[in-house]
């Protein structure tokens, strides 16, 4: 079931927008303090459930570094 993280799959969209509705877009990156960059809602345990805890912003080097860290691969086109 790799296909849920990438973005074209709907659950997966529709998901992160339920969460920027909630919590917003993201500003600063929870785990390197960074602001001038990208930052996205990042799951935390990779179930991708609807739960607010579960999501972390994080900048795209820290999400992609806490991504291949912790699910041990990236999907493709994650990032796009």
């Amino acid at each position: 079931m790799s296909d849920v993280h990438i973005k074209s799959n709907p659950k997966y969209s529709a998901l992160h927008k339920w969460v920027r509705k909630w919590k917003g877009s993201p500003t600063i990156c929870e785990n390197c303090g960074r602001t001038n960059c990208r930052i996205e809602w990042a799951n935390i345990d990779h179930s991708y459930k609807r739960i607010l805890e579960d999501f972390i912003a994080l900048c795209v080097p820290c999400h992609f570094a806490f991504d291949k860290e912790n699910n041990g691969k990236i999907p493709r086109n994650q990032f796009i």
